[in-house]
């Protein structure tokens, strides 16, 4: 597989804290590529600087072969990265198929295309029968649902998912799994931070680990979870006894 997405040296700091540190990683075409750690070990920042919300102290991001750390991200976007978000945000006032419209806007400017794409993608996510529901009916999996439509719409070569098992029960872990790996099955890389490693283990082929900020390991998942410095960082004991 060829490297689609490659962070070389990336640095960022909120005041005396060094939120990313010298992190440095690739992510394989047409593989789903885990990103782990503890709450506030940089995983977030690193989804931001990636999608263009943040921009980096040192350090370069490049994204099939292009160089992107300066751009805006809506140019991100354009060139093939989507994203969720970690506390989904959709807009509450407007129907589902309008919230998916939205990122369909970036490919087109006519309304019936926008509708058109809209509406397949929400019958590959599931979420055709609920279009014309408001947004803020969902419930908590479904609005997660409604945040990864809204980021296929935009047409992404590199989906970058934000904990979105995490929270849901376990019917509704097994239906996000199914369609993630959907997804990849379309040709679309992904790249998913998340905490719930009973859907990290089976889904990725890689993990990438974060703890204060840098990156401790990268590895397979099943040695991932041997890791020493991994399970002391974040896994704990009931990992321990497979290492």
């Amino acid at each position: 597989m060829d490297m689609l997405l490659e962070v070389e040296n990336l640095k960022k700091s909120f005041g005396g804290v060094q939120a990313v540190d010298d992190l440095s990683f690739v992510v394989q075409e047409g593989s789903i590529t885990g990103l782990i750690g503890p709450n506030g070990s940089g995983k977030t920042t690193c989804f931001n600087l990636i999608s263009g919300l943040l921009r980096p102290d040192a350090g370069s991001i490049r994204f099939a072969g292009r160089e992107i750390t300066s751009l805006r991200p809506s140019w991100i976007a354009r060139l093939g990265i989507g994203r969720s978000f970690q506390i989904p945000a959709p807009f509450t006032r407007m129907t589902v198929l309008e919230n998916v419209m939205v990122g369909a806007f970036s490919r087109t400017r006519s309304l019936g295309e926008a509708s058109r794409l809209a509406l397949e993608v929400l019958e590959f996510t599931g979420l055709k029968e609920k279009r014309d529901e408001l947004a803020a009916n969902l419930t908590t999996a479904d609005r997660k649902r409604l945040e990864v439509a809204r980021a296929l719409s935009t047409g992404p070569r590199l989906l970058l998912l934000d904990e979105v098992i995490a929270g849901l029960n376990p019917t509704e872990v097994l239906g996000a799994m199914e369609l993630i790996r959907a997804i990849r099955a379309r040709g679309i890389t992904v790249f998913m931070v998340e905490h719930v490693m009973e859907a990290v283990l089976p889904l990725c082929e890689w993990v990438i680990v974060l703890n204060f900020g840098r990156k401790i390991a990268e590895d397979t998942p099943d040695r991932i979870v041997r890791n020493p410095a991994v399970i002391e960082a974040y896994l704990g004991e009931r990992f321990r006894a497979r290492s």
